[in-house]
């Protein structure tokens, strides 16, 4: 039986992928890899899988088999993968509700500057919250509570799409 050069080469990266994930240690930050011109998909895995890692993305989209070379050693697998995202117009975002989670999405989509900057905002009132707390303020907290409650309604309301006029 003769085996295809692509198929070949598909094999020889899950190989490379399952030595390095058994390679690594579970839920490890930092990365050192060296790989050339393999698909950014395949890259995405080897990170998922070597440090435990749920990332998710929509596989349909062409960037994905783009090929991508990187020669990085000890630096945080986040950072490299934003960098690889970066120049295709991507970015990676670590998922509030579920630490560990990340979601890779369009950089120019409304809804992604929107999950931005309401993460930014977010994180300023909840540390105001605790200033409050800490100086038994429980009337400026839950006023400030209410604020971020009335300010995510606004952010989900606007990211949605338009209701259809009733006639």
């Amino acid at each position: 039986m003769k085996i295809s050069t692509p198929v070949f080469i598909t094999s020889c990266i899950l190989l490379t992928i399952m030595s390095f994930a058994d390679a690594q240690p579970q839920k490890s930050e930092e990365i050192s890899i060296s790989m050339d011109r393999v698909m950014l998909v395949d890259f995405i895995r080897i990170v998922s899988t070597s440090t435990g890692t749920s990332i998710h993305y929509s596989p349909e989209e062409n960037v994905y088999r783009e090929r991508v070379s990187l020669h990085v050693q000890n630096q945080p697998w986040p950072t490299v993968l934003r960098g690889l995202l970066f120049p295709f117009g991507y970015v990676l975002l670590e998922n509030e509700p579920s630490p560990g989670a990340y979601t890779i999405a369009p950089a120019g989509d409304p809804m992604t500057a929107a999950r931005i900057r309401s993460a930014q905002e977010t994180n300023s009132v909840l540390q105001a919250v605790i200033e409050a707390l800490d100086a038994d303020d429980a009337d400026k907290a839950r006023e400030l509570l209410e604020a971020l409650h009335t300010a995510n309604e606004k952010l989900i309301e606007s990211a949605s799409p338009p209701k259809p006029a009733t006639p």
